[in-house]
């Protein structure tokens, strides 16, 4: 579940992030690389509700390589970290939005 810094609520799942509109950034953590992917909640937190992955943001994490890092090492280069951004950002990485009816039926899930 989300975490309290500052009295900010900050998530730690993807649909957390999507309930609270944060953009969803992807950062590469190997050594000399530092990109950068930012995707929107929703579409992110699609693929993963359609695939049945764990999307609480350190396993999801596992799921993302860096392409660069992958062609210069010649293997999947797998050091990822994901945090939700709550300042406005521009999405780098677009998806398909999931079907609205079965974001609402998420939710309609989670509160009863």
């Amino acid at each position: 579940m989300a975490v309290y810094k500052d009295g900010i609520k900050i998530p730690t799942q993807i649909w957390e992030a999507a309930t609270l509109h944060h953009m969803i950034m992807v950062s590469c953590h190997a050594p000399g690389c530092e990109k950068r992917a930012v995707f929107h909640p929703h579409c992110l937190w699609g693929l993963f509700w359609k695939r049945g992955w764990d999307d609480d943001f350190t396993s999801a994490a596992r799921r993302f390589y860096c392409r660069a890092c992958s062609t210069a090492a010649k293997r999947r280069v797998k050091q990822a970290s994901m945090t939700g951004l709550a300042v406005a950002a521009s999405v780098t990485h677009s998806l398909p939005f999931p079907d609205e009816r079965e974001w609402k039926r998420f939710l309609a899930q989670l509160r009863g």
